[in-house]
């Protein structure tokens, strides 16, 4: 299943991931163009969309095995469209100029286009648009977007999920030390935090660290799962499959808490606190939830996988079996 789930994909994923984070150091870096969205940047979508691509490729993979084989035109496309962009953002001053509000919207199709396109390469376009499974695109999408989605439609529970995930992280880490001192509902530059100080590191729980973006990746994905091989699943087990994952992904995002907070304090043995804090922003806040969550949801699969081939009126192959 690893090697369906990860390194297939990977075949198709690698040029544009590398192409993504060659134009984002060009536009940020290089031209000194800030890109993002009020309260996250363009990273936050890097691994839910990954893992979106994934296992919509593994769903189409499982049932009509990709054939990789170079794609010339596809090649040529991608390249023109990547000229195209560079050359826009060179001269990007005198298009806003000339185009107003509206080169916002060609820039950001444009770059979606040249990256999109990348995904061809390796693969003919005609195998996704004829796959039988190419409809399962939708709900990958909505696991892509998981981060964007999951604070619109949660939106009611964020502040007492965040109280919540930061009790527990507090009790944890308590137990180990009583130097830990929680401060609900703080306000730090309008916006809401659940802090969790420590002489030697402070944690800063906000809404969008309530653990509610993964329990909306796990929902999504849950549900396309299930949807394509929850066939032999009956009623309770769906009911089952989807509330304990969901608990799981809500204390997983507590574990990713203690362990932000216990990173902190063990760098701040070598290191001043505020580059201790730099170094946990960077190497675990931005990226460990989202690899936790994924290693998570393998697991749990498998988990179900390894009870549902057991039971006597289902034997039949299911993918967590795989």
């Amino acid at each position: 299943m690893l090697k369906n789930l990860v390194f297939r994909p990977l075949g198709v994923l690698a040029f544009p991931l590398f192409q993504f984070l060659f134009l984002r150091f060009f536009c940020r870096d290089f031209l000194g163009l800030r890109i993002g969205y009020p309260g996250m940047t363009d990273y936050d979508f890097v691994l839910p969309c990954l893992i979106a691509f994934a296992v919509f490729f593994y769903v189409l993979d499982r049932e009509k095995k990709v054939v990789f084989s170079f794609q010339f035109r596809a090649t040529l496309l991608n390249g023109a469209l990547f000229l195209v962009f560079l050359m826009g953002c060179f001269f990007y001053l005198h298009l806003i100029s000339l185009l107003g509000e509206g080169y916002f919207w060609i820039w950001t199709a444009l770059a979606i286009a040249t990256i999109f396109s990348g995904l061809f390469l390796m693969v003919s376009p005609r195998y996704f648009w004829t796959h039988p499974n190419r409809w399962m695109v939708l709900p990958a999408v909505f696991i892509g977007l998981s981060k964007i989605l999951g604070r619109h439609v949660f939106d009611v529970w964020w502040k007492p999920a965040a109280e919540w995930t930061a009790k527990a992280a507090f009790a944890i880490l308590s137990f180990f030390s009583a130097a830990f001192e929680l401060r609900l509902n703080q306000v730090f530059g309008g916006e809401l935090w659940q802090v969790i100080s420590h002489p030697g590191h402070q944690v800063a729980i906000g809404l969008g660290c309530s653990g509610l973006e993964g329990i909306f990746f796990f929902l999504t994905t849950g549900v396309l799962l299930l949807m394509v091989f929850g066939k032999q699943f009956r009623s309770s087990d769906r009911v089952l499959f989807l509330a304990l994952g969901s608990i799981g992904m809500f204390w997983l995002n507590i574990v990713r808490i203690v362990l932000i907070d216990a990173a902190g304090i063990f760098l701040t043995r070598w290191t001043t606190p505020e580059t201790a804090a730099q170094i946990v922003a960077v190497f675990v806040h931005n990226g460990a939830g989202w690899l936790l969550y994924a290693g998570f949801l393998i697991a749990y699969v498998k988990a179900w996988g390894y009870l549902l081939v057991r039971r006597p009126s289902l034997k039949t192959e299911v993918v967590y079996g795989v």
